[in-house]
């Protein structure tokens, strides 16, 4: 639901694609696991995390009520079990995002479902299994509403951010917010609400903390409303919009949270760029100058469309692309950042899965990732690629 609301803010700012033709893909890649939909999870959107040698995730449906699952998978093997399925309701439905291992427990969050209907986060003891709520977002004009970013945690609490909710009159529901969580409590409080204009609006990615101040970025909003970099004092609530991303050689609608790479933040936008036909880029942002620029500019053979952050090895960044290469299934790219060479490691064509939205995580040499579709029975996969 909010994905396809994500693209359709992109057309505000840029226009639609069409496929081309990739570059020649490189070695390595393997298919782990293919989700066979009912009973086992459906549609994997979120990042896997590690823990151990066990990678968890979680599938936004599928399950006994098709409300979603978490899941652990053996690499070296490929065997797959699901942890826990949720119920659609009181324990929430549509986990969309990465989880977060805290001691021995994981912590994440639902799109929907909970007390009000409009989200959770959630925990899941890795020793006895048990899942359990730990906040329900009550929407509204003070609360968020539909969580679907990872959470991170900072001195103990959990920061995230929520698509809707707020004081603000954005499409009805609100322009989203940032949140705390005390993981040992519940408690929650809302540091700031997201107010469009030139504010920014619809957070759909995490915030990143450099120095105890939370870097973020928004959907929308900003001066031209095609979404901002934001940093948030969670001590004060004072937020600063530091960049406003525009529809021509700038990227647009920036749906992912950012990562820290020598100083300089990385992140993706769904959209812009001066590449042909403008369907995404690869951005870099100063904290310290407040200059941003784009690091590379998709041309839909080489990928489209980047839902989620990089991860750096090296100097090189990794991610996916959700759409583009020779099948318009997706990539998998790489990106040097001191040369700005992007290079596509592989291209999905459907069997080996398709839409890859979520960002990459490493483990060991390998790098492993989830696709939304695609694999054996189209409900989606987990891939291991060398990067």
């Amino acid at each position: 639901m909010h994905r396809a609301r994500a693209a359709t803010l992109a057309l505000f700012c840029s226009a639609v694609f069409a496929a081309g033709v990739a570059p020649a893909q490189a070695g390595g890649f393997r298919l782990l696991y293919s989700f066979q939909g009912g009973n086992d999870g459906a549609n994997p959107q979120a990042a896997l995390i590690a823990a151990g040698q066990t990678l968890y995730g979680t599938t936004v449906a599928g399950g006994s009520v098709d409300a979603g699952t978490i899941f652990s998978l053996d690499p070296k093997t490929g065997l797959e079990k699901v942890l826990h399925a949720f119920g659609g309701s009181g324990d929430g439905l549509g986990p969309a995002a990465a989880m977060l291992k805290v001691g021995n427990s994981l912590y994440g969050t639902t799109t929907g479902g909970g007390s009000a209907g409009q989200g959770t986060v959630f925990s899941l003891d890795l020793k006895t299994g048990v899942e359990k709520v730990v906040y329900a977002f009550q929407g509204g004009t003070n609360d968020g509403a539909y969580p679907q970013a990872r959470l991170i945690e900072v001195d103990g609490t959990l920061y995230g951010t929520t698509m809707q909710g707020g004081s603000a009159n954005c499409y009805l529901f609100g322009c989203g917010t940032v949140f705390s969580i005390d993981p040992a409590t519940g408690a929650e409080e809302v540091p700031h609400f997201f107010q469009e204009g030139d504010d920014g609006a619809d957070p759909s990615g995490n915030v990143f903390n450099v120095g105890h101040k939370l870097y973020g970025t928004t959907l929308s909003g900003g001066a031209g409303d095609c979404g901002t970099v934001f940093v948030l004092d969670p001590a004060t609530g004072t937020e600063t919009v530091l960049h406003d991303f525009n529809h021509q050689n700038d990227g647009t609608n920036p749906g992912s949270g950012l990562i820290n790479a020598g100083g300089t933040l990385y992140g993706t936008t769904i959209a812009g760029g001066a590449g042909d036909p403008g369907v995404g880029v690869v951005f870099a942002f100063s904290p310290k100058t407040g200059a941003e620029q784009v690091a590379h500019a998709f041309e839909s053979g080489d990928g489209a469309v980047p839902e989620d952050s990089v991860v750096e090895i090296g100097r090189t960044l990794y991610a996916t692309t959700s759409l583009g290469g020779k099948a318009n299934n997706g990539t998998v790219f790489a990106l040097d950042t001191l040369t700005g060479a992007e290079k596509v490691l592989h291209t999905f064509h459907g069997a080996d899965g398709s839409d890859p939205w979520a960002n990459l995580v490493q483990v060991g040499n390998r790098l492993y990732g989830t696709a939304y579709y695609g694999g054996s029975a189209g409900a989606g996969a987990v891939f291991a690629i060398a990067p």
